[in-house]
């Protein structure tokens, strides 16, 4: 389907896929979910984009053999473009995505890493700050927090057990945004708690423990 069936379509899957579990290790289980992924990822329109970085969220989270499986077919690459250069929202779901491509995945993490991914996860924290107060209500700042959430979580994955993803965070000038969100009272406490284990996790490396401690 073309233009809004399209959209229609990828929405609905995004819908469904993300509805339960035994729904996203159902989809995962498909021959033919990479591909669409895939597809959706590579759309000109965004929001089919940013559906189909949910499908992929929800199918990496619950199969290995997917997170694998859609790395090998190029499905990295979009989704750190979306990050990169996507809306508050599309730039969050991909963050999201490539979290959980990264849980387990020593291949990915590497790939992730090489293909400017842990770059683009820095540079969302460091250019998202929290909204001012009177904004607290607002659709973009539960985005804007969303999306620094998601950007920390993906940190803490691709530097679990990653001693090169650790160094490369802090010479990227990760260090610093994530002590400030583990530090900011106005920020959520989930995202707080993202940025405490990726703290965490940098601080298993000596070789950043100046950077940390500045």
């Amino acid at each position: 389907p073309q233009g809004e069936p399209r959209r229609m379509a990828y929405g609905m899957l995004a819908n469904s896929v993300e509805a339960t579990k035994e729904a996203s290790v159902q989809f995962a289980a498909d021959a033919r979910c990479v591909d669409v992924c895939l597809r959706g990822l590579e759309a000109g329109d965004e929001a089919i984009r940013v559906a189909a970085a949910k499908c992929v969220k929800a199918a990496a989270k619950r199969a290995p053999a997917f997170r694998g499986a859609l790395a090998k077919k190029g499905g990295i690459a979009p989704l750190v473009a979306m990050a990169e250069t996507g809306s508050v929202e599309a730039a969050m779901r991909a963050a999201w995505a490539l979290a959980n491509l990264a849980v387990d995945s020593a291949a990915n993490k590497t790939a992730i890493r090489e293909g400017r991914g842990l770059a683009a996860l820095v540079n969302l924290l460091r250019r998202q700050r929290a909204a001012s107060p009177l904004a607290a209500s607002s659709l973009r700042n539960y985005e804007g927090e969303a999306l620094r959430e998601r950007a920390a979580q993906g940190l803490d994955a691709l530097c679990q057990g990653d001693a090169k993803n650790q160094e490369a965070v802090v010479l990227a000038g990760g260090a610093e945004p994530l002590v400030r969100l583990l530090r900011d009272s106005k920020a959520t406490q989930m995202a707080r708690l993202r940025a405490a284990f990726a703290t965490y996790r940098l601080a298993t490396s000596p070789a950043n423990w100046r950077a940390l401690g500045e």
